[in-house]
């Protein structure tokens, strides 16, 4: 029992383990660019808009936009499944 309890555990960890991974080479497969990364980057600090406006030097139109270049690239529904995502990479 507890053999199995062990391989149902590990195959559980190489499940997620290939999960992540998928989504990893999603991530990258769908061409994000360098400031787009570091907006999410920033997203998963808990940064507003308008902080990561500031500290990127760029208006908050241009934040704006970005965003919504990532959610289309990632194929999320929302800028929060998006960076689920990004984070579970």
């Amino acid at each position: 029992m507890l053999g199995q309890l062990q391989a149902a555990r590990r195959a559980d960890w190489a499940d997620r383990e290939v999960a992540v991974a998928a989504v990893t080479v999603q991530i990258h497969s769908r061409g994000l660019t360098d400031a787009e990364t570091r907006l999410l980057e920033l997203l998963c600090e808990g940064k507003t808009l308008r902080e990561i406006s500031a500290e990127l030097h760029v208006t908050y139109g241009t934040v704006r936009n970005r965003t919504a270049r990532i959610v289309d690239k990632l194929g999320a529904a929302t800028l929060w499944q998006a960076v689920a995502m990004f984070k579970e990479r």
